[in-house]
């Protein structure tokens, strides 16, 4: 609930601005209960890993997804951080947002890069290849109005 956890967020800060240590550290371990397990992604071991007692890759690993580490700047209505166009966006173009220094130009470069590409396939399956299915055999599109 993305309510509970900005309720939560907010009294962390003020318990850490009151120097109320014992708080912070029982707030800290709510928060850290809401966060999401790690959770493995099965994938084609393309790289041919050993994992660790094999002697031989396996065909398929386990992937983690760790995030960026980023504050979220809105959630979803389930409650998980949202990563709506929007908010991408939002992160690409505010290295501050995007957890400010080198690592944060880095990764507001990096959404920038996955904005940008997200923005080209929604064109290309909205507007271009519906065009290219339109046309006739000579390949010539014909509008109508009506």
């Amino acid at each position: 609930d993305p309510n509970k956890v900005q309720s939560l967020e907010k009294q962390l800060e003020r318990a850490a601005r009151d120097n109320e240590t014992e708080l912070v550290h029982h707030i800290d371990k709510k928060l850290k209960s809401l966060e999401p397990k790690d959770t493995p992604f099965k994938v084609e071991n393309i790289e041919g890993i050993i994992v660790e007692g094999k002697k031989k890759p396996l065909k398929n690993r386990d992937l983690y997804i760790k995030g960026l580490g980023l504050k979220p700047i809105k959630y979803s209505a389930s409650g998980w951080p949202a990563v709506s166009a929007d908010v991408i966006s939002a992160l690409a173009n505010d290295p501050q947002k995007a957890g400010g220094g080198e690592k944060g130009k880095a990764a507001s470069e990096g959404l920038k890069a996955l904005h940008m590409a997200s923005s080209i396939t929604t064109m290309l399956n909205t507007f271009i290849l519906p065009l290219q299915e339109m046309a006739d055999e000579r390949g010539r599109i014909h509008c109508s109005l009506n």
